[in-house]
C-alpha cells in the first residue's frame, strides 16, 4: 500500500475530528439526543450545502452497469445481498435480499447532481406471491427550507432537515453515495458528507457528518483503490475504511464500526461482481432472486 506523507495526522485527525469544517456557507449549530443507538439525532440545525468538491461527469455513469454486493457482520455472519442497478444518469435501483425475511425489498430512488445527494426514494417490497407494496416514500422539499419528509406502512410519516450536501443514507446501504463518489473532481482528498439513519422510535433523522480522509493507494483484488479513514458524528463516533476503484469511482469495499440495524453489529460491505443488464434483464433478476430466495426460506 502507498501511504502518504499525511498518514500520521490523518490517523489522529480520524479520532478526534467532529463534525464541522472550514470554509462551508452556513455554521451547524447541534443539540445532540441521546438514544440506545449509536445514531444519534441532532436538532436545532441549519443545513450547510458545500457541494465544490464535486463535479457532474456523466460519461462516468454507465447506464444498465449492477453492482452485487454483500453486507455482513465482520465475522461474515447475517449476510445481506444487494444488487446496485444504474437504470439511467439520474436513477438507481437497489434489489436486497435479507436471510429469513418473508419479503425481498426494491428501492428506487433519483439523484438531484446540484446537491450529489437522493431528491427522491420509493421503497417496495415483494412477498412470496410475487406481490409489489409500497412501503416507503421520500422527496426533498426545497421551499422555504431544506426538508426530506417520508412515510409509509413501515415507517410513520416524518420529516427531517438535512444538515450538510452531499448527504447520504445509511438505510440505503450508502448506495446514493456510492453514486455519487465518482464525481470528485480530485479523489485524492478528503471528503465530508451529511448523514441520515433509521434512530429510534422507528424515524428517520440527519445524525451528522461522515469524514472520509484520504489515506493513500492500495490494491484490493488485483484492482487499484483509493483508501480512506472515516470517522465523525454522523457515524455515532464510530470509525471504519473505504476502498474506492480508482477507474469506475466505484465502492469496493467498507468497513464501519457500527449499524443501525440489531441485525448487525458491524458494517461490512463488499463488493462481489459487476455485470450489465438491460432493462428487462434488471426485472427478470429481480423476480428470479425473489423466487429463489422464497424457495431457499420456510416462511410456514
Amino acid at each position: 500500500m502507498k501511504i502518504t506523507k499525511r498518514l500520521l495526522s490523518l490517523l489522529c485527525s480520524a479520532v478526534l475530528s467532529g463534525c464541522g469544517g472550514n470554509g462551508l456557507l452556513n455554521k451547524i449549530e447541534s443539540r445532540v439526543v441521546a438514544t440506545e443507538s449509536p445514531f444519534q439525532e441532532l436538532q436545532n440545525i441549519s443545513t450547510t450545502v458545500s457541494v465544490e468538491q464535486f463535479e457532474f461527469q456523466p460519461t462516468r455513469i454507465q447506464v444498465g452497469t449492477v453492482y452485487h454486493f454483500t453486507i455482513s457482520n465482520r465475522d461474515k455472519s447475517y449476510i445481506k445481498n444487494i444488487a446496485l442497478y444504474v437504470a439511467d444518469e439520474n436513477k438507481l435501483e437497489s434489489f436486497k435480499m435479507y436471510p429469513g425475511a418473508d419479503h425481498t425489498v426494491v428501492v428506487e430512488a433519483e439523484m438531484d447532481w446540484e446537491k450529489f445527494s437522493i431528491k427522491s426514494v420509493n421503497q417496495i417490497e415483494i412477498s412470496k406471491e410475487l406481490v409489489r407494496t409500497e412501503t416507503l416514500r421520500m422527496a426533498l422539499k426545497e421551499e422555504p427550507s431544506y426538508l426530506y419528509v417520508y412515510g409509509g406502512s413501515r415507517i410513520p410519516r416524518g420529516e427531517y432537515m438535512p444538515g450538510y450536501f452531499p448527504a447520504t443514507n445509511h438505510g440505503f446501504d450508502f448506495s446514493d453515495l456510492n453514486f455519487a463518489f465518482r464525481h470528485l473532481r480530485d479523489p485524492r482528498s478528503d471528503v465530508e458528507v451529511g448523514v441520515a439513519a433509521p434512530v429510534p422510535p422507528g424515524k428517520l433523522a440527519y445524525t451528522g457528518n461522515m469524514k472520509m480522509l484520504y489515506v493513500g493507494e492500495e490494491s484490493y483484488k488485483g484492482r487499484s483503490c483509493y483508501r480512506y479513514s472515516i470517522s465523525g458524528r454522523g457515524v455515532g463516533g464510530r470509525t471504519g475504511y473505504l476502498l474506492v476503484n480508482q477507474r469506475g469511482g466505484h465502492f469496493e469495499y467498507m468497513e464501519l464500526d457500527a449499524n443501525y440495524h440489531p441485525k448487525f453489529d458491524y458494517f461490512r460491505y463488499e463488493l462481489s461482481s459487476v455485470s450489465q443488464m438491460t432493462r428487462e434483464q434488471w426485472d427478470s433478476h429481480v423476480e428470479s432472486e425473489s423466487r429463489r430466495h422464497f424457495n431457499d426460506h420456510s416462511f410456514d
